[in-house]
Parts: structure tokens; C-alpha cells; sequence
């Protein structure tokens, strides 16, 4: 979902900057040349340094380029573009999730949203977890950079995972995920912790693509609606990630070891439930 809103907010900014008369066509180099992140990042590097004059000075600073922001932003030029396409009678997002109803759309969702929600719910206390073990906090980025190079390897070798079945995949994942969450409750040394979520983190992320692969070669029943299919997926692991984070937070508090505990034991028994319900439409499109 992320990658799509960035990729249409960055063609659009770049339509909206090509439409501006040929006289302000310097605009149009500018934006080859720089993104809206780098000059953010070089930005937010200037003023920091600011704060070493005055407090107050960046304070400023940003007032004044936030009203230069939003004159510009009532200077935009809306370009006219003629949209010759026409939908099709009953055809829209709404029907379309109607028709996924049956297909296995919602019970596969919900089997990955559950994984999603505990991995990602879990993921703001991981380093509280840690530096609570008596990890060095200067080292507390390691996770993140370890799960990366996981992730970059495991991306780089998807060929393997492919090979699987993705009901055998789904059924690792189902062990795999709880199972490292519990182990993690239970070790005292926090290095080993740092491997281990790492692994979890790394394999997550660079399993995403079959998923969507997955999702794109068995539920989307009208083409136009590719990334309207994979952006409501992401809606509903959201939608997990959010209540588990905010429900694990009760227990957390308490016991960093019991959250995850409880987190990986009560996964596992969720997705035990619902894993025979998924093998069972996951097969029946097999045989189709």
C-alpha cells in the first residue's frame, strides 16, 4: 500500500510540475534532479544545526517555509487531462469484494492479517525488550539492520520458497512465527534475541512478494483492480496491527517476556484453529 501511494503521490507531482508553463520549466529539472525526500532530509540537516544559535530560530525558519508552502500550494497549476475510460455497469470496489466472498479471499487474509498483526504489534517493544536485558543501546538499531540483509538474502533466493506449496508455506509460517516469538520469551541473552527477531523481521518482509503474487494469480476478478486487491489486503493487516498493539500494551507493561509469551502462544492457537479452513480452500483452488 505505502509503495503505491509513494509511486501515484510521485507521478502526480511530476504531471502537475510538467503542466507548469514553459517560462517555469526550471521546476521540471529540479524535480529529475532532487526527490521530495532528499531535499527533506538536507532540510530538516540545516536547521538542526540552527538550534545551536537559537531554540527559537528553526521554530521560525519552518513558519516561514510553511507559508512559502502554502502559497505555493494555491500557485499549483492543475493540468487538463481528458479521461476517455468509462467503468463498466456494476462494476467497483464494492462489487468486486462482494464477488471475493467464497473464494478463500477473507479466510487467507485473516490467517496472514493475524501473523501480521502480532509480528508488527510486537515490533514497537523489541527494543525496550532488549535494552531490558542489558543490551548496549548503542547497538539498539541492530535488529532492523540484521533483518535487512536477512531480507536482501532470502529476497535474492525467492526462487527456493517458490517451490513450495503455499498451503506447506503457510503451515511453516504457522510454526515458524509463534514458535520464535515463545523462544524469544524465554532466552536470557539479549544478542541471541537480536538474531532471532531478526530472522522473524528479515523473512517477513522478503516473503511478501509471493503472497502478492499469490493473491494477484487467484482472487483478482477484474484486472482494473490489481492494486485495489493488494492495497485492501494491507488494509486488514493494519487493521490487526493496531488492536494487537494496542492490546498487547496491558501485558507488556508488566512483563516484557510474558507479552511475548503470551503473543507467540496465543498465535499459534489462533492459527491452528484456522489453518485447516485455509488448506481446505487453498486446495480446492489447486484442483481448479
Amino acid at each position: 500500500m505505502s509503495r503505491f501511494l509513494f509511486e501515484n503521490k510521485s507521478v502526480t507531482i511530476k504531471i502537475t510540475i510538467e503542466g507548469i508553463p514553459i517560462d517555469n520549466a526550471i521546476f521540471t529539472s529540479l524535480f529529475n534532479i532532487f526527490s521530495a525526500s532528499d531535499l527533506l532530509e538536507l532540510l530538516i540537516t540545516i536547521l538542526s544545526n540552527t538550534a545551536s544559535i537559537s531554540l527559537i530560530l528553526p521554530i521560525q525558519i519552518y513558519l516561514i517555509f510553511d507559508i512559502i508552502g502554502i502559497i505555493t500550494a494555491f500557485s499549483l497549476y492543475s493540468p487538463k487531462i481528458k479521461y476517455i475510460s468509462k467503468d463498466i455497469k456494476n462494476e467497483n470496489i464494492f462489487s468486486q469484494l462482494k464477488k471475493l466472498k467464497g473464494t478463500g479471499f477473507y479466510t487467507i487474509s485473516l490467517f496472514l492479517a493475524l501473523i501480521s498483526g502480532v509480528v508488527f504489534g510486537i515490533s514497537p517493544y523489541k527494543e525496550p525488550f532488549i535494552k531490558a536485558l542489558g543490551f548496549p543501546i548503542i547497538f539498539i538499531g541492530l535488529i532492523s539492520a540484521l533483518s535487512r540483509i536477512i531480507w536482501f538474502i532470502i529476497g535474492n533466493n525467492l526462487k527456493y520458497l517458490k517451490r513450495i506449496l503455499f498451503s506447506r508455506l503457510l503451515f511453516y509460517e504457522m510454526i515458524f512465527f509463534p514458535l520464535a516469538l515463545i523462544l524469544s520469551s524465554q532466552l536470557k541473552n539479549p544478542y541471541i534475541i537480536v538474531i532471532v527477531l531478526a530472522i522473524v523481521y528479515g523473512y517477513y518482509h522478503a516473503r511478501t512478494s509471493i503472497i502478492d503474487e499469490y493473491y494477484l494469480n487467484n482472487f483478482v476478478l477484474n484486472k482494473r483492480y490489481k492494486a485495489t486487491l493488494l492495497s485492501f489486503r494491507s488494509q486488514i493487516d493494519k487493521l490487526f496491527q493496531s488492536i494487537f498493539t494496542f492490546g498487547i500494551g496491558f501485558i507488556i507493561v508488566k512483563s516484557y517476556s510474558i507479552g511475548f509469551l503470551v503473543s507467540g502462544v496465543g498465535l499459534l492457537i489462533v492459527l491452528l484453529i484456522i489453518y485447516p479452513f485455509v488448506k481446505k480452500t487453498i486446495d480446492r483452488k489447486s484442483v481448479v
